[in-house]
């Protein structure tokens, strides 16, 4: 006996409004206060910026934008590089919200008169002719299935309309049985009752499933004129909806990724389907030719390698933080990037992933810091506030500004000849990554190479216990005697980044304090002897956009190089960023460093978010 519950029902009905009331509450968004800006005399990516543009709530078509930028000469083009240069400040709206609840899914409800009348007269026409006069059930179209059913021996045909469609997609599963079948009739019948078939339309072209795109399921039309086209569902040209109207027969047998020459078969027949229907002009040029296809899907298959439509996906948080969206895009791009190009060339498969947090240090009434992770599957905040990571060179500034104010200056000269110590652990020797070339190096000098064997001598011949009690202020945990583990002078302690970033932003709070209470100028500063990329450890992987900038910036290589690490401060943003393996490390080594692995993300993504990059300086700083 075939039973559905009441509270079923409801739950159908309950769940088939949805759609309506998300779009009713996105029309409450103040779309302007989030809207990303790209500065005058920036650089920008074009294609990250159409795909930005296309996702977010900008009204006029991408081409015609860009047209209109370029002919006022507001942007100009880099053809070879594909590179924007602003020649005046831009500001894109803020992106559409993602309304899918699964993870990997985009989904944006959209109302009935923003899908192309053109795409829902295509779906009648190809999936249910009498959808307009009938119930929710076409009993012509289902005896007609039992006939060929019966004659196959076998439930080859459903004779579904767009309704019981929607309820099966939904509300019920893809199995194929008589209860199944039955469930799906009465639901219909009753969503029909309580719902226009304007209002079936548009839930059904919001749910349905398009396939998968970079790893991101495809739901609703929104995301498929998206996603397939790089277009809004209303600019879609008559072939363009015949495409999606062919893919919903089955988006992995038609895929254009793979199966392009399969697509084409079925959309020109729904096409010539529709044209005999007289739902489409008679156009049959308006059908792409071979070369239109092999070029589209190129394009669809070098998204799957660029994955930006994934890293839009991935960076986007609800909250506010101290970036804006486009900023956030683009990070992730540049860390999964970087992180992808690390796995090809080390050719293994270990746990790789990064961790960064971005924030604007001793800035109370300043937006929270943005976090990012690789993984979205684990938990971010947890991963950034509670695991711990090796710190490694790190430290090195906080020891150098110890230092002077005991007294040594940049320009003392230190020994670079091999140093033991006799501890209750054992005899332990500092060891530098190259042979020193000479005898004696100033402590500048082995500052900006980060050397480890001048550090140790200047810390002994300071003291041990000096060096803890000031360090201590910035490391509370820190091992004590030091004099008993001096290793930690070289990072060999463990901190998240959210520690790490609290430890820097006190850091820089002290030394710009010195500047601004007039007993230091900037350049005696640490964070000033460490703000030029081309004498620091970033001097052989630093590009020729960032070279002539001045930043502080420290990286940090432990434990075999499994924690990378880099630390900036522009003079308002401080960056945190960890590169490395998570999970299983016994027995593992890489040839990376910080420099090569975190460094790369923070320059790719600092060279091409949109915004010029200013020299630091303290003035900037809340203290």
């Amino acid at each position: 006996m075939l039973v559905i519950s009441s509270v079923f029902v409801v739950n159908v009905v309950k769940n088939a409004k949805t759609d309506l009331s998300r779009l009713e509450s996105q029309e409450k968004i103040d779309f302007e206060k989030n809207k990303s800006v790209f500065e005058q005399g920036s650089f920008a990516r074009l294609e990250d910026v159409k795909v930005f543009y296309n996702f977010s709530h900008a009204e006029v078509p991408f081409d015609e934008w860009i047209e209109d930028l370029k002919d006022n000469e507001v942007v100009s083009i880099n053809t070879t590089t594909g590179e924007m240069i602003f020649n005046q400040t831009v500001e894109i709206p803020a992106l559409v919200k993602n309304d899918c609840l699964s993870a990997y899914c985009f989904q944006h409800i959209v109302g009935f008169e923003k899908i192309p009348s053109t795409l829902w007269k295509g779906l009648i026409g190809i999936e249910d002719l009498r959808f307009v006069t009938h119930a929710g059930v076409d009993l012509k179209s289902i005896l007609r299935a039992i006939v060929v059913d019966l004659r196959e021996m076998r439930m080859a045909q459903g004779g579904s309309t767009i309704t019981q469609q929607l309820i099966k997609n939904v509300f019920l599963s893809q199995e194929k049985s008589i209860i199944r079948k039955l469930k799906e009739v009465i639901l219909s019948v009753y969503i029909e009752t309580q719902f226009t078939k304007e209002e079936i339309l548009t839930t059904y072209f919001n749910e349905v499933f398009w396939g998968s795109i970079q790893g991101i399921q495809v739901k609703g039309v929104y995301a498929a004129s998206l996603m397939y086209f790089g277009k809004k569902p209303e600019d879609l040209t008559d072939y363009e909806t015949t495409i999606l109207v062919s893919l919903l027969k089955g988006p992995n047998y038609y895929s254009p990724l793979n199966k392009w020459d399969r697509l084409k078969q079925r959309a020109d027949l729904v096409y010539e389907k529709l044209v005999e229907l007289n739902l489409f002009a008679q156009d049959f040029s308006a059908k792409w030719k071979v070369d239109k296809y092999e070029s589209w899907t190129k394009k669809l298959k070098n998204d799957q390698t660029n994955k930006l439509v994934y890293s839009l996906w991935m960076g986007q948080d609800e909250a506010e933080s101290v970036l804006d969206q486009f900023d956030r895009f683009v990070f992730m791009k540049s860390g999964l990037k970087i992180l992808k190009r690390v796995q090809e060339l080390s050719k293994v498969e270990d746990d790789l992933s990064f961790k960064a947090m971005i924030s604007i240090p001793n800035c109370e009434k300043c937006p929270p810091p943005q976090y990012f992770y690789s993984k979205i599957e684990r938990d971010k905040k947890k991963a950034l506030e509670e695991e711990k990571h090796q710190v490694g060179s790190t430290i090195k500034p906080l020891l150098y500004d110890i230092f002077y104010r005991l007294g040594k200056s940049p320009q003392d000269l230190v020994e670079t000849k091999p140093i033991t110590f006799k501890l209750k652990s054992g005899v332990w020797s500092p060891r530098d990554s190259s042979k020193a070339e000479v005898p004696l190096i100033s402590l500048e000098e082995a500052l900006l190479k980060s050397k480890n064997i001048p550090l140790i001598r200047t810390a002994s011949e300071l003291g041990f216990d000096n060096i803890e009690s000031n360090l201590k202020d910035y490391i509370p945990g820190l091992k004590t005697p030091l004099s008993e583990f001096p290793s930690q002078l070289l990072g060999a302690f463990e901190l998240s980044l959210k520690e790490l970033s609290d430890v820097y932003a006190q850091f820089i709070k002290n030394q710009c304090q010195l500047v601004k209470k007039g007993e230091k100028n900037f350049g005696d500063l640490v964070l000033s002897q460490l703000s030029d990329p081309t004498r620091n450890t970033l001097s052989n992987v630093v590009g020729e956009r960032l070279a002539p900038m001045r930043f502080f910036a420290k990286t940090g290589t432990t434990n075999n190089a499994l924690d990378n690490w880099l630390i900036v401060f522009d003079g308002k943003y401080l960056y945190v960023i960890w590169f490395g393996v998570e999970g299983n490390r016994l027995g593992k080594k890489y040839h990376i460093s910080g420099a090569s692995s975190a460094f790369r993300i923070f320059q790719e993504f600092i060279s091409l978010r949109g915004k010029r990059f200013t020299d630091i300086s303290c003035d900037q700083l809340a203290i």
